[in-house]
């Protein structure tokens, strides 16, 4: 009698497992107070998306300068446009359904490699110098995690360490090294 009661369960959980997957497309809307994003999430796999975004990242800086009348400290506030593409592996979906947690707009744990480019052609300042800015790459592997509550509203913390690079010397010293090795 054991037996018969413990094999449904477990061909239920087999079944489960295959039929978790991430969602097939997820578009919205994300804001952490400086950075304002529209992302578009898009299923490869069961277990993989592909996450594009666009929108603007901001910042604080200081612009303290001297001119003819004196000294003349400023806080700055700049708004730069950002384009990034970072396929998520979420791999930790299959274990969340069997234990009958929220695996919903793939609330799940996930690892990524983020990619971001900066242009240098938009960005929004209160300063009315002509702000110094230069194209962007940023390479970025994430660990982290999505939770989804109310059915509107996803969470999402990461872990992440990157570089970044300006395009514009990188390609500067491309082109001094090429120079230099060339005969």
């Amino acid at each position: 009698m054991l037996f018969i009661i413990t094999l449904p369960a477990s061909a239920q959980n087999l079944y489960l497992d295959t039929a978790v997957s991430v969602e097939y497309t997820i578009a919205g809307f994300q804001t952490n107070g400086l950075e304002t994003m529209f992302y578009k999430e898009q299923r490869l796999t069961n277990s993989i998306s592909l996450r594009t975004e666009a929108g603007f990242n901001s910042s604080f800086f200081s612009n303290n300068s001297y001119s003819r009348i004196g000294y003349q400290p400023s806080v700055g506030f700049v708004s730069r446009l950002e384009i990034a593409a970072e396929p998520r592996w979420y791999y930790n979906l299959k274990k969340r359904n069997r234990k009958n947690k929220n695996t919903a707009n793939n609330s799940a744990s996930f690892i990524s490699l983020r990619a971001i480019f900066t242009p240098n052609w938009l960005h929004i300042s209160n300063i009315d110098t002509e702000f110094n800015s230069y194209n962007e790459i940023a390479l970025i592997p994430t660990f982290g995690l999505r939770r989804t509550w109310w059915n509107h509203f996803d969470f999402e913390l990461g872990l992440a360490w990157g570089m970044d690079m300006l395009l514009l010397k990188m390609i500067a010293f491309l082109r001094q090294h090429s120079d230099h090795t060339s005969g």
